[in-house]
């Protein structure tokens, strides 16, 4: 899945190149192991015990994978910078993000094809012009179960997050997983 990220990356335009991954800290709580993941851009606990796997930038996007080391699940964080033009204008803004959920749509497609079965999109409203675009989808061919949110925060920064999990799994169990890894993340300033 994480191949269609990396298309859209290049169709956002210029070339990537590996950074370095950040390590997790890892912490028992009363509920269980808990990973506390950081960059210089954003933070989030992770249930159980995962790892980074991946971290990448270009001119336009950064993004990172996680692997969890005790459970099926993987997590690919991606932050893209909206071009001026498009970060001028609301509307600008909310028609690059419905944009860059078509090109998700588009890569998903491509690699499951007519195995792919997609949830109809959500869109939530929050306070100074943020918006979010949810979807859930499930890849029959390959087994995998997954929720990608993207969330427009600021002015010219979008947040794509897409959380996947091998099955054999419910569903609902992994729309309600990713939704309380997805509610974990958060920008630092």
């Amino acid at each position: 899945m994480r191949l269609s990220l990396v298309l859209l990356i290049l169709a956002l335009g210029s070339a990537s190149q590996h950074v370095a991954t950040t390590k997790g800290e890892v912490e028992a709580t009363t509920s269980g192991l808990r990973t506390r993941m950081k960059t210089d851009h954003f933070a989030i606990d992770l249930p159980g015990k995962w790892h980074a796997d991946t971290a990448e930038k270009s001119e336009v996007s950064e993004f990172w994978s996680y692997q969890q080391d005790d459970g099926p699940g993987a997590l690919t964080v991606s932050l893209m910078t909206l071009r001026p033009k498009a970060a001028a204008d609301p509307r600008h803004r909310h028609d690059a993000l419905a944009g860059i959920v078509q090109a998700r749509k588009q890569g998903l497609h491509q690699m499951a094809g007519d195995s792919l079965k997609l949830s109809p999109d959500e869109v939530a409203d929050g306070r100074g012009g943020a918006r979010s675009i949810s979807l859930s989808y499930v890849d029959l061919r390959n087994g995998v179960i997954g929720r990608y949110s993207a969330l427009l925060s600021g002015e010219r920064i979008v947040t794509g997050m897409y959380y996947e999990q091998a099955a054999p799994a419910a569903e609902t169990l992994v729309r309600e997983r990713a939704e309380i890894i997805l509610r974990q993340f958060c920008m630092v300033r």
